[in-house]
C-alpha cells in the first residue's frame, strides 16, 4: 500500500509537545505545551481544542494515538504515560502533529500508529528548548511506506467475529459515534479494515482514539477504543461494541450477520466490489443504511455484487449460494438494478465474456438474457430517447458487443416493442434508422427487419416522426425505406397532424431524394411513391386544387416530373387543369430561358405513364380528365 500524495511539493506539519512543567507556554502549570513550532496565536487555538484530550492511559503497554479533524485541519496525537519531573507516576508525554487535513489524512494517521518514527527532532528535547522546527511531510512519508504495507496486511487478517459487530454498529446508525471495548486486535488495524469496507459507503469523519480511559471526555473522535472497562461507561449517544465477549458469529443477530457478508465481499472481490455498491450519497442515517442493505442484500444476508458474480462465473469461481441466487427467477429484478449501475465498459466486458459459445454458462441462461436485455435497453433507449444517454454511454463498443452476443430474436423484438411504446407515451422523436441498425447489428434477420419496420409504423408513433426518417433509412437501405413509406401510407388517419407532416415534407423537398433512390430510375415507381406521399399529406385519395399549390410549394423549384404526374393522376378536374397549367408554364420558362425549341414538352412528361402496382392493392388510382 502506498500513502496518498501530498497536496503540495513542500508540505509541513507543526509539532507541539505536551508534558508536566512548572510553567507551560500557555502560562499554566502541570501538563501543558512546553515546546512547539506554532505561533502564539495558533498554539492558543489548538490548545483550546486538545488540552482535554492529551492524557494517556495509565499502565498501558502501548502508546495511545488519536486522530481528529476540524474542517480542513487535522491533528495526530501520540500519548505515553510517564513520570513527572519529581518522579511521580500518572503524568503524560504527548506529541501532537497539526496541519492541513489533506496532508494529515487517515492513511498517515493510521500508519503513524504502527511506525517507529521518532516524533522529536534530531537531538531530542532538553528542558530549555521551546521552539521546534516543523516536520517536513515530504521526507516523512517515504519512511512510512513499509509500515503502511504492514498495516494493510494486518487489516486483511482481522477476524470477522471482531470486525462484523463494529461494522454492524456503524450501519445501524452512521450518524452516531462508536465505542469498542476490549479489542484483541490493535485499534488502528481495526479502523484500517473497517474504513476500507465502509468508508466508500457511509458519511462521517474517520477519526479515532486507540486507547482511552473512558468514552466520556468532551470532543472525543468518532471511534473510541477502550482497552478494558475501568469503570462505568458514560456513552451518551455512542454505540457500544463489547469486543471482549465476542467469540464467533454463530449466535450473532441479523445485523451482524449482514455486516459479515459485506466484510467477506470486500475480502473476496476487493475495493472494486464496494465501489460498485456505492450509494449516490453517503449513508448518513440508520434508515438510509437499512434501505441500502435491503436493495443490495438478499433475504439470507448475502451481499449482491452482480458484476463480480458474473466475472467469477466466467472463471468458474462462483460459490454455491451465488449460483443458487443467479438461477432464481425472483433474482432478476435485483440483477437488473445492478446491471443498470455499470459503466459501459464494464457492461461491454461482461457481454463479451458471456459469449454464447460458453456452454458452461448455459445453466445461467436467465442471467445471460438479463444481460442482453440491459444492453438492448441502453442502445435502444439512446435512439428512442436521444437525450437520455451520451455517445460515450452507448457507443459502438456496446453495439459491437451485442453483435457478438447473439441475443435471442424474441428477446430483441420484446425489447423493441417496449422501448417504442415508452417513446410513444412520452411523445419522443424516435431515431427509427438507429433502432433498425441496432436490430440489424444484433443479428435480427432481414425478414424480421422488414417486420420490425411494419411494427414501427404501426406502433402509434406520430406519422410525421416516421416520415422524417424515410430519407435517412432509404440512403442506408432502400428496401426498408420503401417498406416504411408504404406502411405510413396505409396508416394515415384523421388523427395525424397535416401541418406537421407538411413541415417534414417541406424540409426534405417532398422526399425527392428518397423517391429517386427507391424508384431506381423507373418513372412508374416514382409516381407511385409520390401518390403515397400525397395521401400521407392530405389524407384523401383525391387531390383538390388547393392541395396542388401546397404540394408544389413544399416540393421546391423545379417540381419533379413524377410528382406532377402523381398530382394529375389523383387530382380532381380543377386540380388536373391547375397541374397542366403549372407544367406548361414550367416548360416554357425553362425552354425560353435556354432559347431552345421544345423537344419533350414538360406537360407531356407529366402525363401519367405508370399503372397501379398490383403488389400493393392499397395504392390510390384516381385518374381524371
Amino acid at each position: 500500500m502506498s500513502l496518498p500524495a501530498l497536496s503540495g511539493p513542500r508540505a509541513f506539519a507543526e509539532l507541539t509537545v505536551y508534558r508536566w512543567s512548572e510553567l507551560s507556554l500557555t502560562g499554566g502549570n502541570g501538563v501543558g505545551p512546553v515546546a512547539t513550532s506554532l505561533s502564539d496565536a495558533d498554539l492558543g487555538r489548538w490548545d483550546r481544542r486538545l488540552a482535554p484530550l492529551v492524557w494517556a492511559v495509565q499502565g498501558s503497554i502501548r502508546p495511545g494515538y488519536m486522530y481528529l479533524t476540524y474542517d480542513d485541519e487535522a491533528a495526530v496525537l501520540r500519548k505515553v504515560s510517564v513520570q513527572d519531573a519529581h518522579g511521580r507516576s500518572g503524568s503524560t508525554l504527548t506529541h501532537v502533529l497539526t496541519g492541513p487535513a489533506a496532508d494529515l489524512d487517515l492513511a498517515l494517521a493510521l500508519t503513524l500508529c504502527r511506525s517507529g518514527w521518532n516524533w522529536l527532532p534530531p537531538g531530542g528535547l532538553d528542558g530549555s528548548q521551546s521552539h521546534l522546527p516543523p516536520v517536513p511531510l515530504d521526507r516523512l512519508r517515504p519512511h512510512l511506506e513499509s509500515d503502511a504495507a504492514g498495516l494493510e496486511k494486518a487489516a486483511a487478517e482481522v477476524p470477522e467475529a471482531l470486525l462484523a459487530p463494529v461494522a454492524a454498529a456503524v450501519l445501524s446508525a452512521p450518524e452516531e459515534p462508536v465505542t469498542v471495548v476490549g479489542s484483541r486486535v490493535p485499534a488502528e488495524v481495526v479502523i484500517q479494515a473497517l474504513s476500507a469496507v465502509l468508508g466508500p459507503l457511509t458519511a462521517g469523519e474517520w477519526t479515532f482514539a486507540t486507547s482511552e480511559e473512558s468514552d466520556s471526555a468532551p470532543g472525543l473522535p468518532r471511534f473510541v477504543f477502550l482497552e478494558r472497562e475501568r469503570g462505568p461507561l458514560h456513552q451518551g449517544n455512542r454505540r457500544l461494541v463489547r469486543a471482549d465477549v465476542v467469540e464467533d458469529l454463530g449466535a450473532a443477530d441479523a445485523s451482524v450477520d449482514r455486516a459479515a457478508h459485506l466484510v467477506r465481499l470486500h475480502r473476496r472481490r476487493g475495493p472494486e466490489a464496494i465501489a460498485r455498491l456505492r450509494p449516490p450519497q453517503p449513508l448518513r442515517t440508520g434508515r438510509e443504511a437499512r434501505a441500502w442493505q435491503d436493495e443490495h442484500q438478499t433475504a439470507t444476508g448475502m451481499v449482491v455484487d452482480v458484476a463480480g458474480m458474473l466475472l467469477d462465473a466466467v472463471g468458474g469461481r462462483l460459490e454455491s449460494d451465488e449460483i443458487a441466487f443467479l438461477r432464481r427467477p425472483a433474482s432478476v429484478p435485483q440483477v437488473e438494478t445492478h446491471l443498470r449501475r455499470l459503466k459501459p465498459q464494464e457492461l461491454e466486458t461482461l457481454v463479451r465474456n458471456w459469449s454464447p459459445h460458453r456452454q458452461d454458462l448455459n445453466g445461467l441462461a436467465l442471467v445471460r438474457d438479463t444481460l442482453h436485455t440491459e444492453v438492448l435497453r441502453r442502445v435502444l433507449r439512446a435512439r428512442t430517447d436521444p437525450g437520455s444517454h451520451t455517445d460515450a454511454e452507448t457507443g459502438p463498443g456496446l453495439v459491437s458487443a451485442l453483435r457478438s452476443a447473439l441475443p435471442r430474436g424474441d428477446l430483441m423484438r420484446e425489447r423493441l416493442d417496449h422501448e417504442l411504446e415508452l417513446a410513444r407515451r412520452k411523445g419522443l422523436n424516435v431515431d427509427v434508422l438507429g433502432v433498425l441498425l441496432v436490430a440489424r447489428s444484433a443479428g435480427l434477420p432481414e425478414g424480421d427487419l422488414v417486420e420490425e419496420v411494419r411494427r414501427l409504423a404501426l406502433s402509434e408513433l406520430p406519422l410525421e416522426i416516421l416520415l422524417a426518417q424515410v430519407d435517412r433509412i432509404t440512403a442506408t437501405d432502400p428496401s426498408l425505406g420503401r417498406e416504411l413509406l408504404h406502411v405510413c401510407f396505409r396508416r394515415r388517419s384523421r388523427r395525424d397532424n397535416r401541418y406537421r407532416i407538411a413541415a417534414v415534407l417541406g424540409d426534405q423537398r417532398f422526399l425527392a431524394n428518397a423517391v429517386r433512390v427507391m424508384s431506381d430510375g423507373q418513372p412508374g415507381l416514382a409516381v407511385k411513391y409520390y401518390q403515397w406521399l400525397l395521401y400521407c399529406l392530405t389524407g384523401s385519395q383525391t387531390i383538390q386544387r388547393r392541395d396542388v399549390h401546397e404540394v408544389l410549394g413544399l416540393a421546391g423549384h423545379p417540381p419533379p416530373a413524377a410528382l406532377l404526374s402523381a398530382l394529375r393522376r389523383n387530382g380532381a378536374k380543377n386540380a388536373v387543369q391547375s397541374v397542366d397549367a403549372i407544367a406548361a408554364s414550367e416548360y416554357f420558362r425553362q425552354n425560353l430561358s435556354a432559347r431552345q425549341r421544345p423537344s419533350d414538352p414538360m406537360h407531356h412528361s407529366s402525363t401519367p405513364t405508370a399503372r397501379p402496382d398490383p403488389s400493393h392493392p392499397d395504392e390510390p388510382d384516381h385518374r381524371h380528365g
